[in-house]
């Protein structure tokens, strides 16, 4: 049968319109899982992630039609370590470069994309890929906690952050600069003028009313939100972050990739080269202290002892490394901090902050829930 010309026409158009909206439909599906499901911006400063790690217990097979909260493990042949796999990165300790490595695409890979790893998530600042009842492997990116604060304040001071709108990237600017423009241009006169102890305690709530060395410290324990890394320290990573045995033996692994030492921590879990650095840098960042003065490494140390103290406990659960390796990041790190040893303290005389009064549901979620309380108000 002989179809005419308008006819062949408007089926040619109709197949055109059929495929455009079938690759439509594909962009907007890839853009739900990159987002993962969230409608906020990743780089949204305000404390409204939602971590609650209680995970049920992890058994030997998993369906993915019905949705089991059983997992059965998968395996790589260039990775020593068991799928499915939880990217913990911590900000500033190298994770942007691992995080292409594993041939996830949250950060700028700069042309360095590798095949998709299977079942490969990341929990980084507020978002959470990693499925609660399925994941065999944490594997999470570490750095002596003095350097990756410096690296945090050298980093963030000078980015104009990206906002969808003007008013938004306006509001950024204006909760960084309360720190970076207003109090300390430079990481010396923050550790060393900004984190001497305070002689009054901290009645202020909000972040305008404080004084730069309120704000110094509200920034150094995490207590408010300046830029990004500061807020999602170690606390908050380790509170949103539950791992255990399931009921029938299996195991839940945590491998750590230390940035001092990126390149030997890789290949415990890895036969793979180890990518080129996203943001600039040498592979191994410095194990050297910061050139700074006596006092300002002396408020440091005293400033982030929680946080020392957390990395710690990072560093002692990771299966990877051995005691001689935890051993040495410990030494650097006491070579900083003299008063740190190899065990978990107690930090002494720390200022406290008045608490962010928050919804009954949101406190729920909160990883750091030492900073807020339920308003009852509302």
């Amino acid at each position: 049968m002989k179809l005419g010309g308008n006819v062949v026409r408007t089926i040619l158009a109709s197949i055109t319109l059929l495929a455009f909206l079938t690759v439509i439909g594909q962009f907007r599906s890839l853009h739900r899982l990159m987002n993962n499901n969230d409608s906020k911006p990743m780089n949204t400063l305000t404390p409204d992630y939602v971590f609650t790690w209680t995970r049920p217990s992890i058994s030997s097979s998993y369906n993915p039609s019905n949705q089991s909260s059983t997992v059965v493990s998968t395996t790589h042949s260039n990775f020593t370590v068991e799928f499915p796999l939880c990217l913990v990165h911590v900000g500033k300790a190298g994770g942007s470069s691992i995080s292409c490595g594993l041939g996830l695409m949250y950060a700028d890979c700069e042309g360095m994309p590798r095949d998709a790893l299977p079942d490969t998530h990341y929990f980084h600042i507020k978002r959470n890929t990693c499925p609660f009842d399925t994941t065999r492997t944490y594997l999470v990116t570490l750095r002596n906690p003095i350097t990756r604060l410096q690296s945090w304040f050298n980093f963030e001071k000078t980015i104009i952050p990206y906002r969808k709108n003007k008013q938004q990237e306006a509001k950024a600017i204006k909760q960084r600069g309360r720190l970076f423009t207003e109090c300390y241009s430079d990481f010396e006169s923050f550790a060393s003028t900004g984190l001497q102890p305070l002689k009054e305690p901290i009645q202020a709530v909000r972040v305008v009313d404080m004084s730069c060395p309120e704000r110094a410290w509200a920034a150094a324990v995490g207590a408010r939100a300046f830029s990004y890394h500061e807020y999602y320290n170690y606390e908050h990573y380790y509170n949103g972050f539950h791992m255990h045995k399931g009921d029938d033996g299996s195991h839940v692994s945590i491998q750590a990739l230390r940035s001092e030492h990126l390149q030997d921590d890789w290949a415990t879990v890895s036969s793979e080269e180890l990518f080129r650095q996203v943001n600039k840098g040498s592979k191994n960042h410095t194990n050297a202290s910061p050139s700074l003065p006596t006092n300002a490494m002396a408020n440091l140390c005293h400033a982030l002892c929680s946080e020392i103290q957390y990395y710690k406990h990072f560093l002692s659960l990771a299966e990877n490394l051995s005691p001689s390796d935890v051993k040495t990041s410990l030494q650097e790190l006491t070579a900083m901090c003299p008063d740190e040893t190899e065990t978990v303290r107690e930090c002494q005389g720390l200022p406290t902050f008045p608490k962010l009064r928050v919804p009954e549901g949101k406190y729920d979620q909160e990883t750091k829930k030492r900073f807020y309380e339920v308003n009852t108000e509302a």
